[in-house]
């Protein structure tokens, strides 16, 4: 049987069992104090899609309905699970259940990537990302609706991490099947052996095709077909084409300045009205942001050329510069053909962390000067981490709790079948309809 890692990485079952259940008390208790309202609430399509069909569907008609056009394997999975439990604590078992995931891309994450990301200390940042990276601030943090985001990268990191016939482990194929089955954007995931497919064939080096490509394929087919002969047929063109200037400017201030820059905030609104949220007195200037973000990025486009340049190991190459060319591909399709939303720059954001990761982590810089960098790769990414603040959007609302009892009132007032339970945002009206009997039932 695979192991549950890398055989290389494995560790006996115990330990790995122990392991897990350590990153999960991690992430539950991050989360717990950066936004324990998300433990009260239910928020967005965890509760008017995925629990709304868990508790309205049958089981194999809620897998296989779409929603905006695409299968949200990990939402409907989220959904059943929160079915399993007494209702009152749909609002607990969500967010756990988001740990569950969040837990298991941390830890397929710092193991698979050990040869990639020598770095502990490189490594542990990216991790720390994860659980709570500022850009996922605005509406993405401890919610199972946006998991798919996370699975993405995730499913990138099995893909490059995983060479010819090397095996990611169980935890490594079930995130690269989650993915796919979640996200249709891993799509773009199949531009890393193309890519690994050129450079090798430009040095005359022999290619075979991976297994957990074939596995990616397969998973996309799968949600391909599901697409298909959803009965439903709720879909959604989601292309809103977007201006040159914009497409650059968000990219720079979403993945960029969020991810380094400590204090970066969040701006939305139009050039002429800015709105900024959780940012810095310095930050609220779309010039000065701007700037900021400009440099940086030159910086680390430069840096990233001398490196390509001078690394001339065919390892390093087919590592870096898919992952190097895929980012930028990825964000610039996306940005000007899909959805400008602060969600969409999550994979942007930690594909950008990982190709930092990288090259701190393989400099073949003085020892001193790397482990320095490496502190401070680590540090930037806590520090950013911990003083962004979670969005009003997302905190802002009635507590779950209180909005069950609410319900349980109507259902009294006799002659109802079913009641509506408000969710958050506040900005629309979400609602999770109930029936009366199962309302009663707790």
């Amino acid at each position: 049987m695979n192991a549950i890692f890398p055989p290389k990485f494995s560790k006996p079952f115990h330990i790995e069992l122990l392991r897990f259940h350590l990153v999960l008390i991690l992430v539950n208790a991050v989360w717990f104090l950066k936004i324990p309202s998300a433990y009260e609430t239910i928020y967005a399509e965890d509760g008017f899609v995925y629990l709304n069909d868990a508790l309205n569907k049958p089981i194999m008609n809620g897998i296989a309905n779409t929603y905006s056009g695409y299968a949200g394997t990990i939402g409907r999975i989220g959904g059943l699970f929160a079915e399993l439990f007494p209702l009152k604590y749909a609002s607990i078992t969500l967010v756990f259940f988001a740990t569950l995931i969040i837990s298991l891309i941390v830890l397929v994450t710092y193991v698979n990537t050990q040869e990639l990301l020598k770095s502990k200390v490189v490594r542990s940042g990216l991790c720390a990302a994860m659980i709570f990276l500022p850009i996922a601030n605005s509406e993405s943090i401890a919610t199972v609706c946006n998991l798919y985001n996370f699975l993405f990268f995730g499913a990138f990191v099995v893909v490059i991490s995983t060479r010819d016939s090397r095996k990611p482990g169980i935890f490594g194929f079930l995130i690269l099947l989650l993915g796919a089955l979640s996200n249709p954007l891993t799509v773009f995931l199949l531009a890393i052996p193309l890519l690994r497919y050129m450079i090798l064939r430009l040095q005359n080096w022999p290619f075979k095709i991976a297994t957990v490509e074939w596995v990616l394929v397969l998973g996309l087919l799968a949600h391909a077909l599901i697409v298909i002969l959803d009965t439903t047929k709720e879909t959604r063109i989601p292309f809103e084409t977007s201006s040159l200037d914009k497409v650059v400017y968000l990219f720079l201030d979403r993945v960029i300045g969020t991810s380094l820059v400590p204090g970066w905030g969040l701006v939305s609104g139009t050039a002429g009205s800015p709105s900024f949220e959780n940012s810095f007195w310095l930050f609220e200037s779309l010039t000065v942001r701007l700037g900021i973000t400009s440099i940086l990025y030159i910086i680390f486009l430069g840096y990233s050329i001398w490196f390509i340049k001078t690394r001339q190991e065919t390892q390093t190459r087919t590592e870096f510069i898919p992952a190097f060319v895929l980012w930028h591909v990825y964000i610039f399709v996306t940005g000007f053909y899909y959805n400008v939303e602060p969600r969409y720059s999550i994979f942007s954001s930690l594909l950008f962390l990982w190709l930092l990761g990288y090259l701190v982590s393989n400099s073949k810089l003085k020892v001193e000067i790397g482990k320095v960098l490496q502190i401070l790769f680590f540090s930037v990414i806590v520090l950013s981490s911990a003083i962004s603040q979670p969005s009003q959007l997302r905190i802002s609302g009635p507590a779950w709790a209180d909005e069950l009892v609410k319900a349980m009132l109507t259902c009294k007032e006799g002659g109802r079948q079913s009641a509506e339970i408000r969710i958050l945002p506040m900005n629309s009206v979400r609602l999770v309809v109930v029936d009366c009997s199962r309302i009663e039932d707790n």
